[in-house]
């Protein structure tokens, strides 16, 4: 992906200088939204260490955690497997430059072997998050919207009362989901694909 993003700078002109320029606005407005993301998280936590008796009790902060740490495990076997996926074993002594004990411990070293289009995968697997946390939170809004009608046309519907309680709970959980996922993923993994590619961008202006 980053190669293909140089190959577009360099057919537009694109010098490097201006590209570091353009780098910086973007990490500053990705900071400011992991500010906002570990804000929204902390506000999370404070409410649920305020609850008085064990927040296990508290069905609300039961699900904020049971949603957050589920999506965030999916995420992380899912950077696993890519990880997997792009990197390799691969030996890398010759015959001709090995030493005597070369034979009985051969060298080897882990080497980013990915095929081209390996950072495609990067897409996949933030549009996939994002589309958890998006469906829990319109689930969350679409609950609560169908129990406040149902409430207006018979206030004593135990179950609508219910429901408009838990859509909130619900929305809140995709919220504070995306915010882990932003923090803890999303935004780490796109400044390290920034900085590799800069880093691409400088060898190729060096050659």
């Amino acid at each position: 992906m980053e190669a293909a993003v140089l190959a577009a700078a360099a057919m537009a002109g694109i010098p490097r200088g201006q590209l570091v320029s353009l780098a910086v606005p973007c990490v500053f407005l990705l900071g400011v939204l992991w500010v906002a993301s570990a804000l929204n998280i902390a506000r999370s936590v404070e409410r649920c260490l305020a609850v008085e008796g064990s927040v296990w009790h508290d069905h609300e902060c039961v699900l904020l955690f049971e949603c957050s740490s589920s999506l965030a495990i999916i995420h992380l076997i899912f950077m696993l497997i890519w990880v997997a996926v792009v990197t390799r074993v691969q030996d890398v002594g010759g015959a001709q430059d090995r030493r005597p004990d070369d034979e009985l411990r051969p060298q080897r070293r882990r080497r980013y072997m990915g095929p081209p289009d390996a950072d495609a995968v990067y897409p996949y697997v933030f549009f996939s998050v994002y589309m958890c946390c998006g469906m829990l939170m319109l689930l969350g809004k679409a609950l609560g919207g169908g129990a406040a009608r149902r409430i207006r046309e018979n206030p004593a519907d135990e179950g609508a009362a219910f429901l408009l309680k838990f859509g909130p709970w619900l929305f809140n959980a995709g919220f504070l989901s995306l915010s882990v996922q932003h923090c803890c993923f999303i935004i780490p993994c796109v400044l390290i694909g920034l900085m590799r590619l800069l880093r691409l961008r400088e060898n190729a202006g060096a050659r």
